[in-house]
């Protein structure tokens, strides 16, 4: 950890003029704070990087000011007058960590779009594909389990792709039943208006031929995973059957593994069938 008389031997900078600039950088920063409370949440903090110190190290691009709840350092009063440029800048890491994170968010749906098997994909728009391919790559089973259920997901969009998919004569089986606690919770509107949208949907083919059949089943689960017949499997975060705004970020894997795409698939069914709620067993 670098000291005054470290500063003043490397910079030749005098005490009073090290005082100075101690005392300018830190109204600086403090006024910056001050201003903008959200880029400062944005920055590296914490003891955990070094015991209150900000580190330069000849390094020109942005900084984290780590332990700034200790105090300011002498390196953060430096960085003003050596760095050159306001602290308030330097304190842009925030900016720079969204960025990376675009950047990474980028790689992956690089990736999703290419003719890779196996790949990794995140945000809204490519797991909306990902179901939508589900069913319609579906050619004789399609298994989706989510721990929650909601209209918001299983809309009129859901039915016309879910009708498409059983006019294929395509089984489906649906999976749900987060259970928050031992003490049974009441039913939400969003949930029940989903069960009552499936049910109606069944009904409308039940015992049709030529057509594929819909089961649901209810029981705790926290799983995320969509089987596509025995071919692929999708599996992740996100929560299929609820998730409309994703508000989180969300990431999941697709993978093209017959021997467990087919134990996913299995699983599923005898778990939907052992908790069956539509059609309702008589």
């Amino acid at each position: 950890m670098l000291n005054k008389k470290d500063l003043k031997d490397i910079y030749n900078f005098s005490e009073r003029e090290l005082l100075k600039i101690i005392k300018t950088s830190g109204d600086k920063i403090k006024k910056y704070s001050n201003k903008n409370p959200n880029e400062v949440k944005k920055t590296i903090m914490g003891g955990g990087l070094g015991a209150g110190l900000a580190t330069l190290l000849g390094y020109t691009g942005s900084i984290g000011i780590v332990g700034y709840g200790l105090g300011i350092g002498v390196p953060v009063a430096l960085l003003a007058a050596v760095g050159g440029a306001v602290v308030g800048n330097r304190m842009g890491i925030g900016k720079d960590l969204e960025n990376l994170i675009k950047k990474e968010e980028s790689k992956a749906s690089k990736r999703h779009n290419s003719k890779s098997n196996n790949f990794r994909f995140s945000g809204k728009e490519n797991h909306n594909k990902e179901l939508i391919n589900a069913f319609k790559n579906a050619t004789d089973t399609l298994c989706i389990r989510s721990a929650f259920i909601s209209k918001f997901v299983v809309n009129e969009r859901f039915e016309q792709l879910l009708t498409d998919t059983l006019s294929r004569s395509v089984n489906v089986y649906i999976e749900t039943g987060y259970k928050f606690s031992k003490t049974p919770q009441p039913e939400k509107i969003q949930t029940k208006e989903a069960i009552d949208r499936l049910r109606k949907i069944e009904a409308k083919f039940h015992g049709k031929k030529g057509f594929g059949k819909l089961y649901v089943g209810r029981t705790p689960i926290h799983m995320k995973e969509i089987s596509v017949d025995s071919r692929y499997f999708l599996s992740g975060s996100n929560n299929w059957l609820s998730n409309k705004s994703f508000q989180n970020k969300e990431s999941s894997l697709r993978i093209i593994d017959q021997a467990i795409t087919k134990e996913i698939r299995d699983e599923a069914i005898i778990s939907v069938r052992s908790n069956q709620i539509i059609p309702k067993i008589l």
